[in-house]
């Protein structure tokens, strides 16, 4: 057992065969791959691999082989070849944990590794301060954005009584012999340009946080090589989403092979009922269409689907005026609340900013703008602004108690990070409501307004149809 990977002899060949399917698990959308149509895969990702005498796996996934094993009626010895670093500093905390937020620091503490879910506005930066000062030890804190990384930056700095904390991205690379806060997006980048020297400057780092933490997944690729790379002793993994549906694919699965599995829960409900987050209703708005064209129509017409879909989407939802109309409806409606419209693409926030006169943010503003746009809009001096996916997730708007989905998709994960945005606690501040446009009778479109209620449906959140 090592930080990364670990290594299970099994002298037989059969049995590391069926080890390794029992650790494959399906990969989102696999069966629109031509690999897969064509009978060439079989739709599954392979966690483990087995050279006769060895299964090597991720050693997040260890106390699932260990349940292999036991049910195979076999005996299992643990060989722990990590080295447990030791404490190297005291720092005071300011701030004092919730009864929660104890339990996740314990748990954290006596597992080593692991996922912890805590919700939106649940605390989850004072959980980091707490944990990296028990510890003691180097800690290096991985975000996804320059927003965030700011943000995690200023509030550690207020939590921790501490002369200096280390930067790595938005140009910036210095790291600090204790707390280091760096974007994915750099790490990644250094890690390509000099693999070699990338991991020997991890080595440095006992403790490895990640914020957002299903950003880990099969589906990024270079994020999760970045993690992959890095062999903290301690490895903890931190969202409010873990998983994105009921049955786990190899997208979910990926963040236990790099940490292990979740080791502290709390739901929203349960923080709601505690007074410590507001909660969260849903308006569905119907949009109906009187497009003739069927999904096949437009599959039929271009060879590759993604062509197909982006083109229903450019006639459906990008050129009519219907979603501008919708959008000054509801905003009309709440001409004194704090609104936060959220669009998957630039293209059409552009379009939007441009129809509706309002300010607009999103990957490609320049970077000392999105500063002034996100700290105006913290303080609500901005009371409207369209944003694309950067201000789904992560950012902390206490005023926001309304939020538009203005554009189709389906991520159950983007879903309840953006319902999250509106649920922080503020003085005064009741219920927040969340407009979900429904785009009725579309092709694609429709599917996915179908598959977004069915996540309201299982994870309890209530929404009813605005008329």
């Amino acid at each position: 057992m090592r930080s990364l990977k670990s290594q299970l002899y099994l002298n037989n060949k059969e049995l590391g065969a069926f080890f390794v399917e029992r650790l494959a698990y399906y990969t989102d959308n696999y069966r629109h791959s031509k690999a897969f149509k064509s009978g060439a895969w079989d739709g599954k990702f392979r966690f483990a691999s087995y050279f006769h005498p060895y299964l090597s796996f991720g050693t997040g996934l260890l106390l699932q082989v260990i349940a292999l094993i036991k049910r195979n009626g076999m005996e299992v010895i643990i060989k722990d070849e990590r080295k447990k670093p030791e404490k190297q500093f005291d720092i005071t905390v300011n701030s004092v944990l919730r009864d929660y937020q104890k339990d996740a620091v314990e748990s954290a503490i006596k597992n080593q590794r692991g996922i912890v879910s805590v919700p939106t506005a649940g605390g989850k930066t004072v959980i980091f301060s707490h944990l990296i000062a028990r510890l003691g030890v180097p800690t290096l804190v991985l975000v996804r954005n320059t927003d965030l990384m700011v943000q995690t930056m200023n509030r550690l700095m207020e939590d921790l009584s501490i002369e200096e904390i280390g930067c790595i991205g938005k140009g910036v690379c210095q790291p600090s012999n204790f707390i280091t806060v760096a974007m994915l997006q750099t790490l990644n980048k250094m890690r390509e340009d000099s693999p070699k020297e990338f991991k020997k400057g991890m080595e440095y780092f006992d403790c490895l946080i990640v914020d957002e933490a299903h950003a880990i997944n099969a589906n990024a690729k270079s994020f999760t090589k970045v993690v992959e790379s890095i062999p903290s002793f301690y490895r903890y993994a931190f969202t409010a989403t873990p998983s994105r549906g009921e049955i786990p694919t190899a997208t979910d699965i990926t963040i236990v092979s790099c940490f292990g599995p979740i080791l502290h829960k709390v739901t929203r409900d349960e923080l709601v009922d505690q007074g410590y987050i507001v909660n969260a209703v849903v308006k569905l708005i119907q949009n109906r269409t009187e497009c003739k064209k069927l999904k096949d129509d437009y599959l039929f017409a271009y060879e590759k689907p993604q062509d197909a879909y982006r083109a229903a989407w450019k006639e459906l939802i990008y050129e009519p005026d219907d979603r501008k109309i919708i959008i000054q409806n509801i905003l009309e409606k709440h001409k004194e609340d704090q609104c936060l419209i959220l669009c998957d693409s630039v293209e059409l926030a552009e379009k939007l900013h441009k129809e509706l006169g309002i300010q607009v943010v999103h990957g490609s503003t320049d970077s000392s703008l999105r500063d002034l746009i996100y700290n105006e809009f913290r303080s609500e001096r901005i009371k409207k602004l369209i944003a694309t996916n950067i201000y789904s997730e992560g950012v902390d708007f206490p005023g926001l108690n309304v939020c538009i989905l203005a554009e189709p998709f389906k991520s159950p994960i983007r879903l309840l990070q953006r319902i999250g945005r509106t649920m922080r606690k503020k003085e005064g501040k009741k219920d927040s409501v969340i407009y979900d446009i429904q785009d009725v009778n579309y092709p694609f479109f429709d599917k996915q307004a179908f598959e977004r209620r069915k996540l309201y449906d299982r994870e309890g959140i209530p929404y009813f149809l605005e008329v």
